[in-house]
């Protein structure tokens, strides 16, 4: 018996490797994503750090982007390059320069201010301030890194805000074994502003053990945009057993409208799955040795 439990232990660990950790030259801004609220005839300051880690001195580029929403619900946002967007942030950004030199290991920060005309009509822009690292001189050609952080703004004023669940499920099935339960939802926004949804998903046991609430982070959906939204942690299961009823409970974002969606879930823990596997085989190998005694 206690060979048993060794093996199944072992092929359940085999499962989830141990990757090691590789430290590369990199460079990060900070931060990823900024959200304003500018009057017409107002200005505002925004600030964007940038830190090199590249191993040598670099000349980072600075440029602005419109964005828009991305084709499909997996690909929440896309850089226009050069063209203009439906709602062009680029008209409102001035950034304090478009070039910085900065040593390694050094931060420095940029500047840049958001005006917006008296004239400007109300509803959101938004677009993206891009950094890129150049390539070094020799060795050969080599491509420029680039990252970029987004840039939301806001006018007030009357608008359109529109949006609701289109979906709801389990990104691992209607079984769970062995892993923490992983949810989706399906969000497409049909108004002319951004909007952030954001709730709880509530597991109310039915023949189960206690429940839980997971909380649905705030997830930005452009205008025209379908995203999918995850919520639940990438880990073993070690409490959750049995019959779910799985509630999402989804603040669309504008005027505390909620939407409701339901699931049901056979949750499994990893302990008790490796449990039957150690039971199914004692119950073999004892029908084995009963049919060799006779």
């Amino acid at each position: 018996m206690k060979n048993f439990f060794i093996a199944g232990l072992a092929i359940w660990l085999l499962a989830y490797p141990v990757w090691a950790q590789e430290t590369r030259p990199s460079f990060s801004i900070t931060p990823a994503k900024a959200e304003f609220t500018v009057l017409p005839g107002e200005t505002t300051i925004g600030r964007l750090e940038i830190t090199n880690n590249l191993g040598r001195t670099i000349r980072f580029s600075i440029g602005l982007e419109d964005v828009t929403a991305g084709d499909g619900v997996t690909e929440p946002i896309k850089l226009l390059g050069d063209d203009l967007g439906l709602y062009s942030l680029k008209p409102y950004v001035v950034p304090s320069a478009y070039s910085l030199t900065i040593p390694n290991g050094d931060t420095q920060t940029l500047n840049f201010e958001l005006k917006v005309p008296v004239s400007a009509p109300a509803g959101t822009r938004h677009g993206a301030i891009t950094v890129t690292a150049a390539a070094a001189g020799t060795g050969g050609a080599r491509a420029n890194s680039q990252l970029a952080s987004l840039i939301f703004l806001r006018i007030p004023g009357e608008t359109a805000a529109l949006g609701q669940v289109t979906g709801f499920g389990l990104l691992n099935g209607p079984i769970v074994l062995g892993d923490e339960p992983q949810f989706f939802a399906t969000f497409a926004n049909d108004g002319n502003v951004y909007l952030n949804p954001y709730g709880l998903i509530i597991l109310e046991p039915m023949m189960a053990l206690p429940g839980r609430e997971i909380v649905v982070s705030p997830n930005f959906v452009l205008p025209g945009g379908q995203r999918i939204i995850e919520a639940g942690e990438r880990t073993l299961n070690w409490r959750l057993a049995g019959w779910y009823r799985a509630e999402l409970k989804l603040n669309r974002g504008y005027n505390n409208l909620l939407d409701d969606r339901q699931v049901t879930v056979l949750i499994i823990p990893w302990w008790l799955a490796i449990l039957a596997v150690i039971f199914g085989l004692a119950l073999i190998w004892w029908l084995v040795l009963k049919l060799i005694k006779r």
